[in-house]
């Protein structure tokens, strides 16, 4: 993947190739649209690669309406992690459409 991005020194724009995958995409839709959901899934202990949000958002954009991607018309990129983890990455972590915390989905399981 190729992006246009900013250096993080010089503020100029710099074009940067950086591989990465999609933890989990998910596609939902009904008659009239399709959204395409990439969830990035963390570690508390974990951290970024160079440019993961921003890549993250890029691939969603490129996999639009392609057949083998679910043919979403629409995406959103999803961080889901400990809380630590992104007080700890705040500045990246911010940059994906929504967060939710592994203890927001602990609340909402039971265990047997």
């Amino acid at each position: 993947m190729k992006l246009l991005l900013p250096n993080e020194q010089t503020g100029a724009l710099e074009m940067i190739s950086r591989e990465g995958e999609t933890d989990v995409l998910a596609v939902f839709g009904n008659k009239t649209r399709r959204l395409g959901v990439h969830i990035e899934n963390k570690l508390a202990s974990g951290h970024f690669t160079p440019y993961q949000p921003e890549v993250c958002a890029a691939r969603a954009d490129s996999w639009v309406r392609r057949e083998e991607y679910g043919n979403y018309d629409e995406w959103e990129t999803v961080l889901l992690a400990p809380a630590s983890f992104y007080q700890r990455n705040g500045t990246d972590a911010r940059k994906f459409s929504t967060f939710i915390s592994h203890e927001e989905i602990a609340a909402h399981l039971f265990y047997a």
